[in-house]
């Protein structure tokens, strides 16, 4: 293996020299920068980075915390965060924590003990946060907020309740007269958010409306639901609109002739299926953009002044299972 010994010889400098330059210390001439750069092509010298990160307390590392990378949505979010961290030097390690709480322990303590410059997390655990901080690691949580600045985290989310309002008038707006819910278990901040916008709309309206979540029904509970007369369906991200459009399509039930559909989030999939799905588009490369801009905000800057949160505005994108 290559040394900087070996490259001071090639490049005819000091070993004082090129290790100033490795580790980005000092002045190093322009002249000898040359020399350096040509003498490590040279020899294929890759730095340890190990070793260089103690010496200047910079890792160029930021972790990725996510709920479960098997929501497409997450998939996308991680490349909008990781082309954008890249694009500005720093390297992404991605923790998938499952929804489970040791295993989300048990990524902290290593991010800790590796040294990252920062965390971008979108599971919104206050313990979590906490625990960074407390250790001066800086965290930006992303699609996800505490409703309480107690914990002083900065967060870059969508307008979650904009979104479901502008869905489910459209659907009563369409014809429906009993609406749906498919949500979550209210456990993270989108889905009280969106189940909060769906119930209000509907009670401001005069519509029937009923809330289920989707992940815990039987398969002789979801065929209740088709038991039930409901015309319009709310979805609380499109994975469940996609699953619930499949139960649809098995009983020949009609879309959007019989039945009308609104998923959440526009993952690429909501365009490819057919029908394509209706739904509520999260502007994702913005969220990556803005997350990261505040988080290198952050490991460049310190944490001296408190930061804004930051809420993007959604769209809804209209197609084929809603009717024209």
């Amino acid at each position: 293996m290559k040394t900087i010994k070996d490259v001071a010889k090639l490049a005819g400098l000091g070993i004082a020299t090129v290790s100033r330059y490795v580790n980005g210390k000092d002045y190093v001439s322009a002249d000898a920068k040359k020399k350096i750069e040509l003498a490590m092509k040279q020899l294929d010298f890759q730095p340890n980075a190990v070793a260089r990160s103690i010496k200047i307390k910079k890792t160029n590392t930021v972790a990725l915390v996510l709920p479960n990378i098997s929501n497409p949505f997450f998939l996308e979010l991680a490349e909008a965060v990781e082309t954008n961290l890249m694009e500005n030097g720093y390297k992404v390690i991605l923790c998938n924590t499952h929804e489970d709480e040791r295993r989300e322990r048990d990524y902290i303590d290593m991010i800790l003990q590796n040294r990252v410059d920062g965390v971008v997390s979108a599971t919104g655990t206050y313990n979590m946060a906490q625990r960074f901080k407390k250790n001066g690691v800086p965290v930006v949580w992303l699609d996800r907020f505490s409703g309480s600045k107690c914990n002083k985290v900065v967060s870059v989310t969508t307008d979650n309740y904009q979104g479901t309002v502008e869905a489910v008038e459209f659907l009563i707006k369409k014809g429906c007269q009993k609406l749906l819910h498919l949500g979550s278990n209210l456990g993270t901040m989108p889905a009280v958010v969106r189940y909060e916008a769906f119930r209000n709309v509907c009670a401001a309206a005069g519509i029937d409306y009923s809330f289920l979540v989707y992940k815990m029904l039987s398969p002789a509970e979801i065929d209740l639901i088709f038991e039930q007369g409901y015309d319009g369906v709310f979805a609380w991200n499109d994975s469940v609109a996609i699953k619930f459009m499949s139960q649809c399509l098995m009983r020949r039930l009609k879309i959007p002739e019989e039945i009308q559909i609104i998923g959440f989030d526009d993952i690429i999939f909501a365009r490819d299926i057919y029908p394509a799905l209706t739904t509520v588009r999260q502007p994702i490369a913005q969220l990556g953009q803005a997350t990261c801009q505040i988080l290198i905000k952050m490991m460049t800057e310190g944490e001296g002044e408190e930061l804004a949160d930051i809420v993007l505005n959604n769209q809804l994108v209209i197609r084929k299972t809603t009717k024209e």
